[in-house]
């Protein structure tokens, strides 16, 4: 969707900006948007985007075909009774919404919409409409109701998925940190990182024995960046947001004041 576009836009923001200050580590995300069907408006006000604040104008995706159609009836056009089945976002924005729907879902062009409904009127258009969303959803529906009753199924679908983006997650922050530490600021004893970093309540990187050269961590003889993280709020979802301190320092046995702490081998 088209109004979706903002949250690309912040991950590329943050990955430029990242990307800026140490090099080419984060990969910026493209958005895609759909040629048709990117911006849909609500049903029953064809002025506002649809949204399930507005039920009666929303098409929900385990709606049952008999709503669905309902909701095509009673689809807001207009009042012309001549070619009325025509693209005119400006001065027809309902008949334009239902036939940028038609198309998305059929993959026909408006000017062979137009030609199939030339000479009816919206009795006839509006039906055919609904009735072409039900059979776009009727797969979807189906195998989401077979999903649904397969419970061990779907724990093992999110357990492996869960596995898998944690093993990529773990690549990135492995780049992250490593450019971390490599940062020329490291020499002042001050490396710039982004406030507020959301980290579990104990984390350190590389693990005990996790790294090459067979030391804590990995280096034998290499230089320990200690980051020593303070936390500084806990919002009400229950998350630790954390103020970091980066300072060189031997590892410590222990941080009782510390929430977390991270440490790099260079």
């Amino acid at each position: 969707m088209e109004d979706q576009k903002q949250h690309v836009e912040l991950t590329r923001n943050v990955a430029q900006r990242f990307n800026h200050v140490y090099g080419d580590v984060l990969k910026v995300p493209e958005p895609y948007i759909p040629k048709m069907g990117a911006r849909v408006m609500s049903l029953n006000q064809p002025d506002t985007k649809m949204s399930k604040s507005i039920p009666e104008g929303c098409v929900f995706l385990m709606d049952k075909p008999e709503d669905i159609l309902r909701k095509f009836k009673r689809a807001i056009t207009d009042s012309d009774t001549e070619r009325c089945v025509r693209f005119d976002r400006e001065n027809k924005p309902g008949v334009s919404n239902l036939m940028s729907i038609y198309s998305a879902v059929t993959g026909r062009s408006f000017e062979a919409i137009e030609a199939e409904f030339d000479g009816k009127g919206y009795g006839a258009f509006k039906p055919v409409v609904g009735e072409a969303v039900v059979e776009m959803l009727r797969p979807i529906q189906e195998e989401t109701r077979r999903l649904l009753s397969d419970k061990a199924y779907l724990e093992s679908v999110y357990r492996a998925g869960a596995e898998k983006a944690s093993y990529v997650a773990e690549k990135t922050l492995r780049k992250v940190y490593k450019r971390w530490a490599s940062w020329p600021g490291k020499d002042k004893e001050q490396i710039p990182m982004p406030r507020n970093l959301d980290l579990p309540s104990s984390a350190s990187w590389p693990p005990p024995g996790g790294g090459p050269g067979g030391g804590p961590g990995g280096h034998s003889g290499g230089k320990n960046l200690a980051i020593r993280v303070k936390a500084v709020d806990v919002p009400k979802d229950g998350r630790r947001m954390h103020d970091p301190h980066p300072a060189w320092a031997d590892w410590p046995s222990s941080w009782a004041s510390c929430s977390a702490s991270c440490s790099f081998w260079t």
